[in-house]
């Protein structure tokens, strides 16, 4: 699965793209660094009809960014492009830029009053902005502007949980992948549908974890869902997905994270 470093530091993860969507996003990293290119160009290019990730059937001469379109991640990848080229043309310092998120994330959440995942998964959202910087241990972290955490905690509201409802995957291990799931109970209507693939419903759950990978180049990596309003879809090379009205609670690339997030984890 392609990755994106966004200006901020955060690694965006998204599905392979098609042919078309692959190259129209090479093309704009190349605009986005080309000096010669302003911004409004590559606005242009990236709103126009060319554009085969937005929606192209409400106005013929251009995209349409829709409910759908925000959810991609690679809209994530466009928009961040389209901020280094404000930054490139700008000709903005980004030390002082960096420099104006000042609180790290596990210190932000006990000011407020949540947990360190709501943040976390406001900052994966875009409900709010973070940058990512090597803490005092070396490790790196989120860091969070001031202002921003305030009106977070004062406009969030008290929220409840949503009711989990089921969860649909397919999982298992094909040549170069594998999905594996760590969830409460048995599979309901669980089938076969490959030498070693099954598809199947969770019917009950709280916190459910994957792990994900294979192949060469691709390292294990590993997610943790909770219930969510609405619904999500998670896919995996061909063969695999996760589908059901969830939210990531946390991701993790990192060798030994992945490995001793997935010994610890204890499914609900």
């Amino acid at each position: 699965m392609p990755t994106h470093l966004t200006l901020s530091g955060q690694e965006i993860e998204y599905p392979t793209p098609s042919p078309p969507l692959a190259k129209f996003l090479k093309r704009l990293e190349a605009m986005a660094e080309d000096s010669s290119v302003t911004e409004n160009e590559l606005i242009g290019v990236a709103y126009g009809s060319e554009n085969p990730l937005l929606d192209h059937s409400l106005f013929p001469e251009r995209g349409a960014v829709t409910k759908e379109v925000l959810a991609h991640p690679a809209y994530q990848v466009m928009t961040d492009l389209l901020a280094r080229k404000r930054v490139q043309q700008d000709k903005v310092d980004i030390t002082k830029l960096a420099a104006e998120f000042t609180i790290p994330l596990p210190q932000a959440a006990k000011e407020i009053g949540v947990t360190p995942s709501a943040l976390q998964q406001a900052i994966w959202t875009r409900r709010l902005r973070a940058w990512v910087k090597t803490g005092p241990k070396g490790k790196p972290d989120y860091y969070l502007k001031p202002e921003s955490l305030h009106t977070f905690g004062v406009t969030r509201g008290p929220r409840k949980p949503p009711a989990a409802e089921p969860l649909e995957v397919r999982i298992g291990h094909s040549p170069g992948n594998m999905l594996e799931i760590k969830h409460p109970g048995d599979l309901d209507d669980r089938k076969k549908v490959g030498h070693a693939i099954i598809e199947g419903r969770i019917p009950r759950w709280q916190r459910v974890a994957f792990r994900y990978g294979g192949g060469k180049n691709q390292k294990p990596r590993l997610a943790i869902i909770g219930p969510a309003a609405e619904d999500n879809e998670f896919t995996w090379g061909d063969e695999f997905w996760i589908r059901g009205k969830f939210e990531f609670v946390k991701r993790a690339n990192n060798l030994k994270e992945v490995a001793d997030l997935w010994e610890e984890f204890r499914p609900s």
